[in-house]
């Protein structure tokens, strides 16, 4: 529809497409589509190159094709004694429909993507940013600054001498398509994404490239690897060969090469590609066959030792909550067996039952009230404390894998190069994109193709909410007191023949500040205006008729949210207003809830929010 009225637009003879089908031809020849892969229903192999023609599983024997309606029901009608003619002649009908296959690798080839970075004059500069741009005063920003990258370098220096040579990161995880948290459906993909970008461009949505999209719905586990043998391949490939690419910064064609520096996982997966068993007492693949672990008898679990201190979830125990504190029977008793902390093992007082002496940190029900009062009341700024009610669960492994994080984090670079949250919202855009539930990893891959809208929202304000956007601003800025006096004093010298209250001044003021201070600017000369920093300029001509809405911001370190999707009772806004009236001082509060988070820019610079 909305072509139609485009084209109507537009001159007769216009190449324009008529509808969406064409839209998709036209993009398909730029040579950023995908390719279907068949594989089997078992995970064991792929209907590829050498197998492409295969009917049937190698290894397992099952079919590649799915069995249709028909299929299954000529199966039991056979059964049930129906003639052998009868059977054949709706076997030639089903062979006549066109296959489907049982499960469908979808598979994005990796090279036109990776020409694209050089074909446009903004990103071609910033692909040799990590040699060029790059400040060397010894901080680590990048991880172009960390030990990896610089061991790398001096092992290839061939590789490493052409700074366009490109170095990316491989993130593979599972997910839900349907949008909840269950694991009834897992849909795996593999995403990419180079590291040659600045900060303010690497890891980020529009850089991140979909490689595959694995079928569900179970996830493929330790059959990972049968997947991933089209993008091994073709990572080997430009390693070693490479690819002929145009830079359209230099107008000359180089042999563009690849490395994958590391993956980028949650822990599960990250047993799945690497082979290890992150399970058991050999869990860490860090330490490896030097991990230190005990078997607890007791707790039936296997303890890393020396690290309780570290991230201990103390809230469950000290207030003494069923089925979530660490104090309990089978803790003591492990204690005992362990000959440790003697004060804390169990007491019996009978034949059958057992005391637990009371811990240093037992809380009394007068304390854990007073506790929760004080958790309850206090309010902190963004980031200085966490919601308890969404603290994360560490397991044992997790809070021995903490100890690490240091060390990785001067091998391989800062940590948000190279942690899951971007990837986990990357997911979220993915699941927007299944339409059709019956047919979610082919919604996906075509979704991935098209136009993806961000989500911070364009809009346009209309008069109203203009100068509501433009009277906020102002008076929430201190360089233009100075005005809001003289503008008084003009509203004061133009009604001075009756007499007004300093109520309706204030009113007046309030009303047609904005106006008068743009038209108070523009009937300044040359030289007064020159005199006026380049904030107070932009502050005078208003804020641009589109402004960004946005879901949450923060400021002087407190994190605001819309109403809209909130799910916990907050505290609403209180502005405290006291009125100067004739008879007495009043004080007024306000309360109030955000509805809508709004954005304004001052400038005609996009990037420059002011």
């Amino acid at each position: 529809m909305l072509l139609q009225i485009l084209q109507d637009l537009l001159p007769l003879d216009a190449k324009f497409p008529k509808d969406n089908y064409e839209a998709k031809k036209i993009i398909k020849d730029l040579g950023l589509g995908y390719e279907k892969i068949h594989a089997c229903p078992n995970d064991c192999m792929l209907f590829w190159k050498e197998n492409a023609l295969d009917e049937a599983c190698s290894v397992c024997g099952a079919s590649r094709w799915k069995k249709s309606k028909g299929e299954e029901s000529e199966d039991e009608e056979g059964e049930d004694g129906e003639s052998e003619d009868e059977v054949q002649d709706d076997t030639d009908a089903l062979s006549k429909r066109k296959k489907k296959g049982a499960k469908i690798l979808r598979w994005f080839p990796l090279k036109p993507r990776l020409q694209r970075l050089f074909m446009s004059s903004k990103t071609t500069a910033y692909m040799k940013w990590h040699a060029k741009g790059r400040t060397e005063d010894g901080l680590m920003r990048h991880p172009a600054d960390s030990q990896a990258w610089k061991m790398f370098n001096s092992q290839h220096v061939e590789f490493s001498s052409d700074p366009r040579n490109v170095r990316l990161g491989l993130s593979s995880d599972g997910f839900n398509p349907y949008g909840h948290m269950s694991t009834a459906h897992s849909t795996w993909r593999v995403i990419l994404f180079p590291y040659n970008f600045p900060p303010w461009m690497c890891m980020k949505r529009p850089s991140f490239m979909l490689s595959l999209v694995i079928p569900g719905p179970f996830s493929p586990g330790n059959d990972i690897d049968v997947y991933l043998q089209p993008l091994i391949e073709e990572l080997k490939e430009l390693w070693d060969v490479g690819v002929e690419t145009y830079d359209v910064y230099t107008k000359s064609i180089f042999q563009m090469h690849i490395t994958l520096m590391w993956t980028i996982n949650d822990f599960p997966a990250y047993g799945d590609l690497s082979g290890w068993n992150t399970k058991g007492a050999l869990a860490c693949p860090s330490y490896n066959y030097n991990t230190h672990s005990r078997w607890l008898k007791n707790g039936g679990k296997y303890c890393f030792m020396g690290h309780r201190r570290f991230l201990d979830n103390i809230i469950g125990t000290l207030l003494n909550l069923n089925c979530k504190t660490k104090d309990n029977l089978k803790a003591r008793l492990d204690l005992e067996l362990m000959g440790i902390r003697h004060e804390l093992h169990p007491q019996k007082t009978g034949n059958d039952t057992s005391y637990l002496p009371l811990a240093c940190f037992t809380m009394t029900p007068r304390e854990k009230d007073s506790f929760l009062r004080v958790s309850q009341d206090i309010r902190v700024p963004d980031g200085y404390a966490s919601n308890i009610s969404r603290c994360i669960q560490l397991n044992q492994l997790m809070v021995h894998l903490v100890t690490h994080l240091a060390t990785e984090a001067k091998i391989a670079g800062p940590v948000h190069y190279r942690w899951m949250y971007p990837i986990k919202r990357y997911l979220a855009r993915l699941k927007s994109h299944v339409r059709n539930k019956a047919r979610i990893e082919g919604s996906i891959a075509e979704g991935n193709s098209e136009h993806s809208i961000g989500a911070v929202l364009n809009i346009a304000l209309d008069r109203k909410s203009w100068i509501q956007a433009h009277r906020y601003v102002l008076f929430n800025c201190d360089e233009i007191i100075s005005f809001c006096k003289v503008h008084q004093d003009h509203i004061k010298a133009q009604t001075h023949s009756r007499r007004v209250t300093n109520d309706l001044i204030h009113k007046i003021h309030m009303e047609t500040f904005c106006d008068w201070l743009r038209e108070y600017v523009l009937g300044m000369t040359v030289a007064e205006r020159e005199k006026l920093s380049h904030k107070m300029r932009w502050l005078a001509q208003g804020p641009n008729t589109e402004a960004r809405r946005l879901k949450h911001y923060v400021t002087n370190g407190f994190k605001f949210r819309i109403k809209e999707g909130i799910t916990v009772d907050t505290s609403p806004i209180v502005e405290e207003n006291f009125t100067d009236d004739e008879s007495n001082d009043v004080e007024e509060n306000f309360t109030d809830d955000e509805s809508d988070d709004i954005e304004e820019n001052f400038s005609d610079d996009e990037s420059s929010d002011n």
